[in-house]
C-alpha cells in the first residue's frame, strides 16, 4: 500500500520560514509521523516571495473576508499576493490526505489565527491558506500541531487520514475493489469505535450507495458514511485500534457487518 500523502506547514519540520527566521519544529512528527507518510510542505507567505525574515503580519476584518495586513505598517496589505499563490499552489496539488498546519498562523491557522475586528476586538479564524484550503477540499482532515498535542488525539486525526484516503482513490478509480476498501474501513473504525445508533445508519447509506453506484447522490451519502464513521466518542482502547493485532482480528465483525450490508 502506497503511503497516504501528508500536507505540512513548512515550520512545523524545522525550515526556517518564519517571519523572524525562525521556525517551530515538532520532534514528533519526525518521530511518528514522517517516516510513514509522503509530505508535501509549504510556507505560503514565504512561497510567495513575501521573505524570511520578513515583516509581521495579522488578519484584519474586511467587507469580503480577512486581510493580511502589517502589524507595524496597517499600509502593508499582501492579501492578493498570498491569495494568489495559494490559488496557483492548490491548483497544482495532485493529491493530498491529510494536513497538519500551524496553529495562531495568520496564513496557516485551523481556527485559532487572531482576527482584528472593525471594533479593534480580537477573535479566533482561520488562516488564508486553510480558508482556501477547506474550499478546495472540503472533507479533508485539517488540525494543527497544537491540538494534536496527545496520542489519543493523534490517533482520531489519522483515522481520518486514512480514511480519507480510501475515500480519494475510490472516487479516483470508481473501481468495486477500492469502494469496497473505503466501506470496509468506515465500518471497522466505527464498529471498533463503539457505533450504535449511527452504525446502522451507516449500513443504509451503504446500501443505497451500492444499489445506486451511480446516483447524483453518491456524493451526499459518502460524505455522511465519513462524518458518521469518524463522530466523536470514546476511544475504543488507550493505543491506536490498527497497532494491535488483536484489533486487526476483530476487523472480522466489520467485514461481516459489511457483507450482511451489501
Amino acid at each position: 500500500m502506497t503511503k497516504p500523502v501528508l500536507g505540512l506547514s513548512a515550520c512545523l519540520v524545522g525550515q526556517a520560514v518564519r517571519y523572524d527566521g525562525g521556525h517551530k519544529d515538532q520532534p514528533w512528527l519526525h518521530l511518528a509521523v514522517l517516516p510513514w507518510v509522503s509530505p508535501v510542505i509549504v510556507c505560503p507567505e514565504a512561497g510567495a516571495g513575501l521573505g524570511v525574515p520578513r515583516p509581521p503580519v495579522h488578519l484584519v476584518a474586511g467587507p469580503a473576508g480577512p486581510r493580511m495586513i502589517g502589524v507595524a505598517d496597517g499600509r502593508l496589505d499582501v492579501t492578493e499576493h498570498v491569495t494568489a499563490y495559494i490559488g496557483r499552489w492548490l491548483d497544482s496539488l495532485a493529491a493530498v490526505d491529510g494536513f497538519i498546519v500551524k496553529a495562531r498562523s495568520p496564513s496557516c491557522a485551523a481556527h485559532d489565527a487572531p482576527l482584528v475586528l472593525e471594533s479593534g476586538e480580537v477573535v479566533a479564524g482561520s488562516g488564508l491558506f486553510t480558508r482556501q484550503l477547506r474550499t478546495h477540499l472540503p472533507l479533508l482532515p485539517i488540525d494543527d500541531e497544537a491540538a494534536l498535542s496527545d496520542d489519543q488525539a493523534r490517533q482520531a486525526y489519522f483515522d481520518r487520514v486514512f480514511l480519507y484516503r480510501a475515500l480519494r482513490i475510490a472516487r479516483a478509480t470508481d473501481e468495486r475493489e477500492a469502494w469496497d476498501a473505503f466501506f470496509k474501513l468506515a465500518l471497522a473504525v466505527g464498529n471498533l469505535r463503539e457505533l450504535s445508533s449511527g452504525f446502522g445508519e451507516v449500513v443504509t447509506h451503504i446500501r443505497q450507495l451500492r444499489e445506486h453506484p451511480r446516483a447524483d447522490t453518491r456524493r451526499s451519502v459518502v460524505d455522511q458514511i465519513f462524518d458518521l464513521a469518524l463522530a466523536p466518542r470514546a476511544p475504543h482502547k488507550a493505543q491506536h485500534w490498527l497497532s494491535d493485532d488483536a484489533n486487526v482480528r476483530e476487523l472480522s465483525a466489520a467485514e461481516r457487518a459489511l457483507r450482511f450490508a451489501l
